[in-house]
């Protein structure tokens, strides 16, 4: 058996009912180690999903609401 492509997939959960798939496939060089390639994928899928959660950091945030017995719930 000759591995000539590989590739790798990862879905991460970032918020309630919100996920990111992120998934990448490579050709591999002749002679090339498929393990070292697969752990390379490994690796820029996480870095690729680091700066997603970086991009989304300005639209998170902690909404605040006084629940306090003399006010009416909102």
């Amino acid at each position: 058996m000759i591995v000539d492509r590989i590739s790798y997939k990862k879905v991460f959960p970032i918020s309630s009912f919100c996920t990111e798939h992120i998934g990448l496939e490579a050709s591999l060089d002749k002679g090339e180690n498929p393990e070292e390639a697969l752990n390379k994928l490994k690796v820029m899928v996480d870095t690729l999903h680091a700066e997603t959660l970086t991009q989304l950091e300005e639209y998170r945030g902690t909404t605040v609401r006084d629940i306090s017995p003399d006010k009416p719930a909102d």
